[in-house]
């Protein structure tokens, strides 16, 4: 009887390849039958087109099957009387103004034709490849006087058309050539055999060495992504400790009550901490001693917010070591079953985004308080009704479109008004009056605020809420 043929045909960006399998095993899942024109039809032969990586696999009642093997531009046509019926990647939709008797490209390969070139390689062996002009290369072709360089040429030529097949290991990559070059993995007469192994060491070893290097990508850009997280914390608590903190500003301020004036913004005293003098702020319409209480209670919070910057360190510090050991271990498996198990038993994968990017806010720690920030409209709704408690405080900049702001609330403790003002500040500066010199925002806790089915994405209803008026501002 007749033995069935079958053809493969790996149309990805990063791979454009043919294989002969032996059988066929249809997958359960994302399978679909395509051009059902020519089922039973019969085949009456290829027609391989000059000087092109593309062939027509003839068949009968005029219909044909062409195989345009162009890198990311490949594809299967189904034609009949040179007429594009059906494409198999759809997204290339100029295939089907293509004319299958443009494909053949015949070429004048002459010495004659060389010169008249001004001895152009590309101009007339435009199909040598990349492993071909890196051979010649190699050869010092470029040195060579031009009838050298046609004899070399020449030599090429009629190496390539012996039909050795080699597959190679050729500047870090895998590659089937026609000419004998680079690490010789395999050898063979037979194109088909030659495709097959081609094929079958693409997946086993590329595939391998591709996806180990997706991981490795991944895992260092978490580890960089650490890396500066830690710098910015490094920068804060430099920040805090290096300058006058704000309990040694109180003793200063306790130490010259009888000359600061009430309505004062701020005042010049002596610091005798490190015998310098030194500017501290002051809040209209308070008392000296109620402001030196104000930058004790600061002095608390700040103590706070030093330690949760050191918790977060610490935290980010165990994540870049384990990130670093994972790298370590994704680059020693050996085949790819053994990866896909390691990656499954870890928890990673090569298209999975860090987890850090796809929270749907931005994180800040203010006095040691978390504050969360929407990104957009839609992170504000999955911020709001997936990432908050009834009893966090909830912000938002009053009447224009902006960011979700919330604080999280800490059991056993009243969020200081000095923290309430900075996330207002930041929900004015993420807001459409992020310009404006001042600001209201609303805030309530987060069980007064609702979204109605059918709203549009950002949009909630806000039952009971205050208004404080701030300046748009970043935190510092």
């Amino acid at each position: 009887g007749k033995r069935a043929f079958y053809i493969k045909a790996t149309l990805t960006p990063q791979f454009c390849c043919l294989s002969f399998p032996d059988n066929f095993d249809r997958a359960r899942k994302n399978s679909v039958d395509l051009f059902e024109d020519i089922y039973g039809k019969e085949v009456l032969g290829v027609r391989q087109f000059e000087n092109e990586r593309s062939f027509l696999v003839r068949l009968s009642d005029g219909f044909g099957l062409l195989f345009k093997m162009h890198g990311n531009m490949s594809n299967v046509l189904l034609i009949r009387q040179k007429e594009v019926l059906c494409i198999f990647k759809n997204n290339l939709r100029n295939d089907f103004q293509l004319n299958v008797d443009t494909l053949d490209r015949a070429l004048i390969q002459t010495n004659e034709a060389f010169e008249a070139s001004g001895n152009n390689t590309r101009a007339i062996f435009p199909t040598f490849g990349g492993v071909v002009n890196a051979y010649l290369k190699l050869q010092k072709y470029e040195t060579l006087e031009p009838i050298d360089q046609w004899n070399l040429l020449n030599q090429v030529h009629h190496t390539l058309l012996k039909k050795h097949f080699y597959l190679i290991r050729f500047n870090d990559k895998l590659h089937l050539s026609l000419i004998r070059t680079g690490e010789i993995i395999e050898e063979h007469k037979n194109p088909i055999e030659a495709l097959n192994g081609y094929f079958h060491q693409y997946i086993k070893v590329e595939s391998l060495a591709n996806e180990k290097k997706a991981l490795i990508a991944k895992l260092s850009k978490q580890v960089q992504q650490g890396e500066r997280y830690l710098r910015k914390l490094d920068k804060k608590l430099m920040e805090i400790s290096s300058g006058t903190s704000h309990s040694q500003r109180a003793d200063i301020i306790m130490a010259n009550l009888h000359s600061i004036s009430k309505n004062a913004t701020e005042v010049t005293l002596f610091n005798f901490y490190d015998d310098n003098q030194i500017v501290i702020k002051l809040k209209r319409g308070l008392s000296p001693q109620m402001n030196a209480e104000n930058y004790y209670r600061k002095s608390k919070n700040q103590k706070l917010e030093i330690n949760k910057l050191k918790e977060n360190s610490e935290a980010k510090q165990r994540q870049i070591k384990e990130w670093s050991s994972l790298i370590k271990e994704v680059n020693s498996v050996e085949n790819f079953k053994k990866l896909k198990l390691f990656t499954k038993e870890v928890g990673i994968t090569s298209d999975t985004k860090n987890p850090e990017e796809v929270k749907p806010y931005k994180a800040f720690i203010i006095e040691g308080f978390n504050v969360w920030v929407g990104k957009n409209a839609k992170a504000n709704d999955e911020l709001t009704l997936k990432h908050t408690h009834k009893d966090d405080l909830w912000l938002h900049a009053k009447d224009v479109s902006g960011s979700h702001v919330v604080i999280k609330h800490q059991s056993g403790k009243t969020i200081p008004a000095s923290v309430l003002e900075r996330a207002a500040s930041l929900a004015a500066y993420y807001s459409k009056r992020k310009t404006d010199s001042l600001c209201p925002v609303s805030y309530t806790t987060k069980k007064y605020v609702r979204k109605p089915k059918g709203f549009p994405a950002g949009a909630v209803v806000v039952d009971r809420e205050d208004v404080i008026i701030v300046e748009p501002k970043m935190l510092d």
